[in-house]
């Protein structure tokens, strides 16, 4: 029997599963009785619908198409006398208590006990869940078979789980619980006492038994210890030490997008499914590069970085777990990085400068956030390139000489690289003028002492600061 409000009053309904339309034991058909409710602890008289097989033994209520109207899941034993293929019976509801003829779906073994309906591969989906007496008749093990939903009321052929052999009473029912905690459904029956632990995708591992004889089943955490256990005539209480409370991850950050060298913040939420703090730390990942892990403080953890080169970066944080909460990584959060925007500053170690004298231009580059550029400065006057130079350290030198007087209009420009936009200095105008270099003079003599009327010739040598003395200037020699 499954209870429910099947046409939207307000008011519970019962459905009740009949192994027979007729007296006979031996029937192949089985029926579905609706008994609407008048809210006051009264019923409608009964309305009868086919269940599409034999001995139904179990029903439930459910909305497997998201239309907001419960429809209804039976278990069949047996198609007829001869054949025990199990079948799953759906009758869609229409709302107002009425329900359209039952469409039947293999239930991946024989002798179909028991059904439920859950989302057992997390796709948002309702899926069905058959308990079958045997893989095929007097087979020793059952099948526990699953029927993943496409969400329009249709579902996909039955995948076969083996299970233990089942009691002879046959009816046993499922419970649904995550009873390992690791966030993903698990199966449990009261025949033949067996557990299959989900994989996740719809698919379960081997089945363990319970230790427990019986048919009738329910889960509930009868010791308040968080832990989901087991109740029929005994009570199986979840000892695992493995068990922890689900939780979720999620990411943001600020600024968002930034510039290059401009530091960002990552901030992570780690949220309890239920009550309690998660602790532990947050591990900040950009694809699959550690950027840094941060402790959790009160459900929070931050991280900030100034490293994050110009592009597009994918961001996750994941959460490490502990003893009570289960590990989890956020979504993937796109963090934009632009180029930062440089400044160039240009300066001459003279100016003015001297015919012939060494000039050295410096181009000074600045990344906008203070980080570390690389590239080439180039250095023209006017239109005409003088050269190229790669930074060392944001600093690029240039030095030349002119031999012409006159003004010179220098330019520098930073080429820029990934992650600077390129950038042109300020005109620097370069005086060169004509004025004497500082000077030098040394004078020798052919040889002192001498002799009266005996010839002695004296020589001045001069140089100057800034290259040699043009010829045809003049020495004046003094005698005191």
């Amino acid at each position: 029997m499954a209870i429910g409000d099947v046409n939207g009053d307000g008011k519970p309904d019962i459905v009740v599963a009949n192994s027979c339309a007729t007296g006979d034991f031996y029937c192949t058909s089985g029926t579905l009785g609706v008994l609407l409710g008048n809210g006051d602890g009264t019923f409608q008289p009964v309305v009868i619908y086919g269940t599409g097989g034999g001995h139904p033994t179990s029903v439930v209520v459910g909305d497997l198409n998201n239309d907001g109207k419960p429809d209804i899941v039976v278990s069949n034993y047996q198609t007829s006398n001869s054949d025990y293929t199990g079948r799953i019976g759906v009758l869609l509801g229409n709302g107002d208590g009425t329900f359209q003829p039952a469409v039947t779906y293999l239930s991946g073994g024989d002798g179909n006990n028991s059904v439920a309906v859950a989302d057992v591969n997390g796709d948002g989906r309702l899926d069905l869940l058959a308990v079958n007496q045997g893989a095929t008749v007097g087979s020793s093990t059952g099948t526990l078979g699953v029927l993943l939903g496409n969400g329009d009321e249709t579902f996909q052929p039955a995948i076969a789980n083996s299970t233990t052999s089942l009691s002879a009473d046959y009816f046993g029912q499922m419970a649904i619980a995550d009873f390992n905690g690791d966030g993903k459904l698990d199966v449990a029956c009261g025949a033949s006492d067996f557990l299959l632990l989900g994989n996740g995708d719809g698919t379960f591992q081997a089945s363990v038994s319970l230790g427990f004889d019986g048919t009738g089943i329910a889960v509930g955490d009868f010791n308040g210890d968080g832990r989901p256990d087991l109740g029929g005539v005994a009570i199986l209480l979840n000892i695992s030490t493995g068990f922890r409370a689900n939780d979720t991850t999620s990411v943001v950050s600020s600024p968002n997008p930034a510039a290059y060298g401009q530091k960002v913040t990552f901030t992570a939420t780690v949220t309890a499914q239920g009550s309690g703090n998660p602790t532990g730390t947050v591990n900040f990942m950009d694809g699959t590069t550690t950027l840094g892990m941060t402790s959790l403080t009160n459900g929070s953890a931050n991280f900030s970085t100034a490293a994050l080169g110009a592009g597009t970066h994918s961001i996750t944080a994941a959460y490490s777990g502990d003893t009570n909460f289960m590990p989890s990584t956020s979504a993937v959060l796109t963090q934009s990085v632009s180029q930062a925007a440089t400044t160039i500053a240009l300066v001459s170690s003279a100016n003015p400068s001297y015919l012939n004298q060494s000039v050295t231009f410096t181009g000074t580059v600045a990344s906008q956030y203070g980080a570390a550029v690389t590239g080439n400065v180039t250095f023209k006057q006017g239109t005409t390139t003088l050269g190229s130079v790669v930074l060392t350290n944001g600093q690029a030198a240039y030095s030349t000489t002119y031999t012409t007087t006159g003004t010179r209009s220098i330019t520098a420009i930073y080429s820029g690289d990934s992650n600077d936009v390129g950038s042109t200095s300020a005109a620097l105008n370069q005086a060169v003028n004509a004025l004497p270099a500082a000077t030098a003079t040394k004078i020798t003599t052919s040889g002192s002492p001498t002799y009266i009327n005996l010839p002695v010739t004296f020589t001045a040598t001069i140089t100057s600061t800034y290259g040699p003395i043009p010829n045809g200037d003049t020495v004046t020699f003094f005698r005191r």
